[in-house]
């Protein structure tokens, strides 16, 4: 029919549109392979992970300043050898004392004893049985004698030992009591020893009733007493005496009399 318009066709209504037309698709390509990557990391310079000894400072400083270290060194110098020979000084008194203390020990004399008198008494008392007993006691009076000139003698009653002695029999025990006895000095003395229950032998008591001397008596005495010597009062040496004595009386009743003694002192070993 005349006068119809025909349709316009999508080509045209396509050009007729002011938007460019799309680009042609870009063809497929193949995957590309990814490069290895590399990452730095940055520690800050503040932060500290390991603190050095401080020993590590004072050697740096010897190598930077060696002359102070030398310094050092000269001025404690003096003050050592001070002192080495102040020790050397004193280790010199310290062994030339001991010495001549060893030395004058060797030259120390034993003190001398001797018996001035001995006197028995008779003692009674009550034993256990509930009867009378009796024993005898011995009173020695002693002379001491310290021949030393410089040194004391502390005479210890601990530890000693006397013992009195009639014949074999042993008749009466006791202790050395204690005393000082002072450089150049004579002590009397009693020692007191005390028998054991029972008769006396028949020859002491028959001198007991007599006053003459028509009954002698031997006595033998032994004594072990520990001394200390001391100088200006100071202790040098201790050791133990043994004193060994004979002696003969005229009686051993009234007016008894030393005849005759003999008593040997020496320094135990």
């Amino acid at each position: 029919m005349e006068g119809q318009v025909p349709p316009a066709s999508a080509d045209t209504d396509d050009l007729s549109n002011d938007e460019p037309p799309p680009p042609p698709s870009e063809p497929l390509s193949s995957p590309r392979l990814s490069r290895p990557e590399t990452y730095v990391i940055q520690i800050p310079k503040d932060q500290i992970y390991r603190v050095p000894p401080p020993e590590n400072a004072q050697i740096a400083e010897r190598f930077r300043n060696p002359k102070s270290s030398k310094e050092k060194k000269n001025r404690y110098l003096p003050c050592l050898l001070c002192m080495g020979i102040t020790l050397l000084v004193v280790g010199l008194i310290l062994g030339l004392t001991v010495l001549a203390l060893y030395y004058f020990s060797l030259s120390l004399e034993a003190p001398e004893f001797s018996i001035v008198n001995v006197v028995v008494r008779k003692l009674k008392y009550s034993s256990s049985h509930g009867g009378k007993s009796s024993t005898y006691s011995y009173k020695v009076s002693l002379k001491a004698e310290n021949k030393n000139s410089r040194t004391g003698i502390y005479y210890v009653s601990r530890g000693s030992s006397s013992s009195l002695s009639y014949g074999e029999k042993n008749i009466g025990i006791g202790k050395f009591p204690t005393l000082y006895q002072g450089e150049n000095n004579s002590t009397n003395l009693g020692l007191v020893l005390y028998g054991s229950e029972g008769a006396l032998p028949r020859q002491m008591a028959k001198s007991m009733k007599e006053n003459k001397s028509h009954s002698p008596v031997w006595f033998g005495l032994k004594m072990n007493v520990p001394v200390k010597m001391y100088l200006l009062f100071v202790e040098i040496w201790r050791k133990e005496i043994l004193v060994d004595c004979i002696v003969k009386v005229s009686t051993l009743g009234k007016g008894s009399q030393v005849i005759s003694q003999a008593c040997e002192t020496k320094f135990k070993d």
